[in-house]
């Protein structure tokens, strides 16, 4: 498959092993495009340029020509990559370096599967890590009552750990309006992972949300949102609270990415037409927007003195 990531277009395909690659989409040999929309195909776990024929493995090396043997300069850029509870993710750095830590994995045993939407959004990554820090927003924007967490807020190298709990209802399609207290435990990991673990004994399920924003261009950002449910012992919708735990689980989970999407949806508007305050006059409702906007910091480079001495 082929998509645009961070202002280049890129390519990610399967090895024989079953690992993902994922490397920029043009040949280094003559710039032909490898995305299959451009005639690029996988063979034997390898992808075949379709303008020479040149092959290249996971690793990014020129294994095979049709005519002579390889160039060993002929090399694709392979950026680092993972895939972690089903989603695959990689690792952009211009200047070339491995990342220094790495995304954590969640136990999904006793788990429904996943659900999942993509959005494309005119935003930045950082804007929505910091909708769910923004807890003012949430009793304005999206209704929700009783808004509020602990304090504790918990920055851990790359990763920013917060709580929070609201009074709101959820509003299924031909069900009744159904109250509901939500307890969430929130981890944010970088600019573009936010993973929300919830528990709700008026739906009587635990939820999990991973919102994923994937930079595309200087503009646009793909948010990559989706749910897995898992069923509470106690509590729940009557009625349904008497069924099997699976048939629960699997009725509960698209009324849970319904709520979740719609909610998501009431954003969109002001991340579209907003502008980036740097000094926000804020008050004591807004939450710990400052000290997450001081652990942002870390994920931007400094200034590459040899890109400054060479302006200059």
């Amino acid at each position: 498959m082929s998509r645009q990531w961070l202002g280049q277009p890129a390519i990610a395909w399967r090895g024989e092993d079953g690992n993902v690659c994922i490397a920029n989409a043009y040949c280094p040999h003559l710039g032909a495009k490898l995305a299959p929309e451009s005639g690029g195909t996988v063979k034997n776990g390898n992808l075949v340029c379709p303008f020479h024929g040149f092959t290249y493995d996971t690793t990014g090396e020129c294994v095979s020509t049709p005519f002579v043997e390889p160039n060993p300069a002929c090399r694709l850029r392979v950026f680092p990559s993972e895939e972690i509870n089903g989603f695959v993710f990689g690792y952009f750095d211009e200047r070339g370096t491995e990342p220094v830590w790495r995304l954590p994995v969640m136990d999904e045993a006793e788990w429904t599967e996943t659900l999942t939407h993509v959005y494309s959004v005119r935003t930045h990554p950082q804007e929505t890590s910091e909708n769910v820090i923004d807890l003012s927003h949430l009793s304005f924007l999206h209704g929700f009552e009783g808004v509020a967490h602990s304090g504790n807020v918990e920055v851990d190298g790359p990763c920013f750990k917060t709580d929070f709990r609201f009074d709101g209802s959820y509003n299924f399609p031909l069900l009744a309006r159904i109250g509901n207290e939500l307890e969430a435990e929130v981890q944010i990991w970088g600019l573009g992972f936010l993973f929300v673990d919830t528990v709700s004994k008026s739906l009587g399920a635990r939820t999990r949300n991973w919102f994923l924003a994937t930079p595309v261009d200087g503009e646009r950002v793909d948010i990559l949102v989706s749910a897995k449910v898992q069923a509470l012992n106690a509590g729940g919708i009557k009625g349904l609270n008497r069924l099997p735990r699976r048939l629960r689980e699997r009725i509960m989970l698209p009324l849970v990415m319904y709520e979740f999407k719609k909610n998501i949806e009431n954003d969109f508007m002001i991340w579209e037409n907003k502008m980036y305050r740097e000094y926000p006059l804020l008050n004591e409702a807004d939450g710990d927007i400052l000290k997450f906007r001081r652990y942002c910091t870390q994920f931007y480079p400094d200034p590459d003195p040899r890109l400054t001495s060479a302006s200059a």
